[in-house]
């Protein structure tokens, strides 16, 4: 599966969600988009500096219906380079926040 965690997609959603919250918030783009069809482990390389990952959440973001649903579960754990592995069945863009979503 191909995706990116930096460019102008990665970008536009970040500013997007951070113009509306409050949160330190993080993106993954993943080129699929939907339901995987069942639950997948996603790892990928984010640039986590300054962002308290203590509690995170994520969240699967459809921007075709401007709407946003939490991933329940997702399992995320850190390894030792640093990259974030985590359980989803939704494809495309993955929003990470420092806590749960705060206007």
């Amino acid at each position: 599966v191909s995706g990116a965690v930096k460019g102008s997609i990665v970008d536009k959603t970040k500013a997007k969600f951070e113009k509306w919250y409050k949160n330190d918030i993080r993106v993954i783009y993943l080129h699929q988009t939907g339901k995987w069809g069942q639950p997948v482990q996603v790892t990928a390389k984010v640039d986590f500096s300054g962002m308290n990952t203590n509690n995170l959440k994520l969240y699967s973001y459809d921007k075709s219906s401007n709407r946003f649903e939490e991933i329940e579960n997702p399992k995320y754990k850190f390894d030792k380079d640093g990259n974030i592995t985590f359980t989803t069945e939704f494809a495309g863009r993955i929003i990470i926040s420092d806590g749960p979503l705060s206007k």
